[in-house]
């Protein structure tokens, strides 16, 4: 169900949405018209948009992977590895840890909740909707990949392109010749980059990005991979904004400009 409020913000919104003939659409003009809304409701939207673009699909990783597109993620490290949570359930489990600190030496808290793995997946698909899954983001390259192909559908099935995403684990040789920052602070960092500014954010997921045919791509830029960046705020919250994929992809065609 679409956030009330949201309507309420612009009662044009909903006519907006009707006359677009479908989410996507919709979707696409909100993004490309700037529309301010709350992010709430822009959350709503590309999760509605996610399950159409993943109808059919059972790769559990993947469809984790898809909620840091509308979920924030609260970041931890277990084993120096980085794990992903719901922030919001994070934030839930605090609360009852301050209330009822027996409850917190029983449960463990985040760290009590099931990482997605190999054994467990299975249990995916009852759960989804709690989402009291972790995904290890830093230690299973398997997670990072699935995140990768989720970007691949969204682009897909909005914009009809055929990109190929790879994960990269190290920032060597990468020619920030065009890069998109996937939420604010990996904005911030590839700003940070471009000007040869020191960078002050952490950055958590790094993604070279490729058009096929590269003709697709603005002359200056085709041949050469478009670098995502997604960085983590200094809550350790990771807050992705979708919208900076449609705005600031070097497309011959469509929109243009950086993130």
């Amino acid at each position: 169900m679409l956030n009330r409020r949201a309507m309420d913000y612009d009662p044009q919104v909903r006519d907006r949405l009707i006359a677009a003939g479908t989410i996507e659409a919709g979707y696409l003009a909100l993004v490309r018209e700037g529309a301010k809304l709350p992010l709430v409701f822009y959350d709503q939207l590309v999760q509605l948009v996610l399950r159409n673009a993943l109808d059919g699909c059972e790769d559990v990783r993947m469809l984790r992977a898809a909620e840091i597109f509308f979920r924030p993620q609260r970041a931890h490290f277990q084993d120096d590895a980085l794990m992903l949570a719901d922030d919001e359930l994070v934030a839930e489990l605090e609360v009852e840890q301050h209330q009822n600190p027996l409850m917190a030496m029983m449960s463990g808290g985040v760290s009590a909740l099931d990482v997605l793995g190999e054994g467990n997946g299975w249990t995916y698909w009852s759960r989804s909707d709690a989402h009291t899954m972790v995904l290890p983001f830093g230690a299973d390259p398997k997670a990072r990949e699935a995140f990768a192909r989720v970007i691949a559908a969204f682009l897909r099935h909005l914009l009809g392109l055929e990109v190929r995403v790879v994960p990269h684990v190290r920032a060597e040789d990468v020619d920030l010749r065009w890069f998109v920052g996937l939420d604010p602070v990996g904005t911030a960092i590839g700003n940070a980059l471009w000007h040869g500014r020191p960078v002050q954010e952490t950055l958590v997921g790094l993604f070279a990005l490729e058009i096929d045919p590269p003709s697709a791509m603005l002359p200056e830029v085709a041949g050469h991979p478009v670098w995502l960046l997604l960085g983590m705020g200094k809550d350790r919250v990771i807050r992705m904004k979708p919208q900076n994929l449609i705005a600031g992809l070097p497309l011959a065609t469509g929109p243009r400009g950086r993130a």
